[in-house]
């Protein structure tokens, strides 16, 4: 970890290898919280308030109470102690310190928040290779899984899977065998001049990127619940997240199946984002960066 880089935690700024919670807090021991994660280019968020707004819906459906309002300054300041430029910014909301076993006490205890700044990470230049995940997508009537949660062993035992497996990420279905997510990405595949993704009501998470990519396709879309034979025959299939924009499939294994991983739908939708993103740079800079 760079020792020079500050991390705020609960308002105060801190270096970032110094930075700690209680091993009290309930997000340690239950993972009982949740985050998000942002892109950040030339010092500016992208999607900041649709982040906000998940989080608002996160935090309702885990009845922890707390008011988001007063972290953009907290945001702007990170950014400007760390010299951000081109990276993530994390955001990171416990329900703080208070336990009798798994029921919170205090029950108005405050909560634990953490922003970090992650450098960006390099660029991903070959197509994904998909493993078919023996663990299901923990279905939405279990956890509100349409925001990001603290606690992520689903996808952190699906994604090691994928690995032992060789394939770069785990292609997770809702427990009726429908398409849902990847262990970090939502899923998107074009059929018959038709762009199809999986309906939250799979398990997958409300994705920033899904959603900008919902507005901004210029092919008609749908959100279906579909099996793995929806998979047959498609154009094209991809993946988006704030960390891969728009990630080709090549291949889904174990069945071999594969996809056509230079279609150019995949470059005219990571040019469509893009565009999105620098016309949002150029209306936020002033928001963000200090003139």
């Amino acid at each position: 970890m760079d020792e020079k880089l500050f991390t705020c935690l609960n308002g105060s700024f801190v270096l970032a290898h110094r930075a700690a919670v209680a091993v009290a807090d309930r997000g340690f021991r239950y993972g009982d919280g949740l985050f998000t994660t942002m892109r950040v280019e030339r010092g500016v968020p992208f999607y900041w308030d649709a982040h906000m707004q998940r989080l608002i819906a996160g935090l309702q459906a885990l009845k922890i109470h707390f008011d988001l309002s007063s972290l953009e300054p907290y945001a702007k300041k990170l950014l400007l102690k760390n010299e951000a430029q081109h990276g993530f910014l994390r955001l990171a909301i416990s329900r703080g310190v208070g336990s009798r076993g798994y029921a919170p006490y205090p029950a108005d205890m405050p909560v634990n928040w953490v922003m970090e700044w992650m450098d960006g990470l390099p660029e991903i230049k070959k197509p994904a290779t998909l493993w078919l995940s023996s663990y299901a997508r923990i279905p939405p009537q279990c956890l509100p899984m349409q925001a990001k949660l603290a606690q992520g062993l689903n996808s952190t035992l699906a994604v090691m899977e994928a690995h032992e497996h060789k394939a770069d990420e785990a292609l997770q279905l809702a427990i009726d065998g429908t398409i849902s997510e990847t262990s970090a990405a939502n899923i998107f595949w074009l059929k018959d001049n038709t762009l199809f993704t999986p309906s939250l009501d799979t398990g997958c998470v409300a994705g920033i990127t899904r959603e900008a990519v919902l507005r901004l396709s210029p092919l008609p879309t749908r959100i279906v619940r579909e099996g793995l034979s929806a998979l047959n025959h498609a154009e094209a299939v991809f993946l988006t997240s704030a960390r891969v924009s728009v990630w080709p499939v090549a291949q889904l294994n174990p069945s071999g199946q594969q996809f056509n991983a230079t279609h150019p739908f995949h470059r005219q939708m990571l040019s469509l984002l893009t565009q999105d993103r620098q016309k949002q740079l150029f209306a936020n800079r002033h928001r963000w960066v200090a003139a």
